[in-house]
């Protein structure tokens, strides 16, 4: 965690290593065997956080619409081979990455942007959040079976709502907004 300003070149890179290049590397290994077998499923974990961001996740947020935008790119290139592919969004499940053990935070903090309270706040739903994790690998079971499996597959009530929110403010904006977007075209 950490507001714009306050992370490092290394901290953002960093989380773009763990969440973006690690899984990209990761694809580029295991695609020649699955072109070669004509079939498989690449599931990708992004986060509802994917879809919409707040303050202090921005680097966070950043690669996980990172990995929607790869794995919509991806889906469409190895469909031709039989390959699948789907983006879990979950919300937030209870395990330990809002611990204190396990988040990890901006090293400089700039006092105007208040870090540590929204660190605290982040943290307080340690232990608390909606997702069941056993669940979560039940439905990763399911869809790794089904024929046809989703491409987008918000996981938990918290993400599904917070999406179809988001989406929903996205397309009052863009009708706000669209005599000025249209106006750019060649006449």
């Amino acid at each position: 965690m950490g507001n714009i300003e306050e992370l490092s070149d290394a901290e953002f890179r960093e989380t773009m290593n763990v969440n973006v290049f690690g899984m990209t590397n990761v694809i580029r290994q295991i695609l020649p065997y699955l072109r070669k077998q004509k079939s498989g499923h690449i599931i990708n974990t992004s986060s509802m956080m994917g879809y919409m961001s707040y303050p202090a996740n921005g680097s966070y947020s950043a690669s996980k619409f990172a990995v929607i935008g790869l794995s919509e790119a991806l889906a469409q290139e190895v469909a031709p081979f039989g390959i699948k592919v789907t983006i879990l969004a979950p919300g937030t499940f209870r395990t330990n990455f809002m611990s204190e053990n396990s988040l990890a935070v901006s090293k400089n903090k700039i006092d105007d942007y208040n870090l540590e309270q929204q660190v605290e706040i982040f943290r307080s739903h340690d232990g608390k959040q909606l997702g069941n994790p056993a669940k979560l690998a039940e439905v990763l079971y399911e869809i790794s079976n089904l024929p046809e499996p989703p491409l987008h597959l918000p996981l938990g009530t918290d993400s599904y709502q917070s999406i179809i929110e988001q989406r929903k403010k996205e397309a009052i904006e863009l009708e706000k907004w669209k005599e000025l977007s249209l106006s750019t075209d060649f006449k």
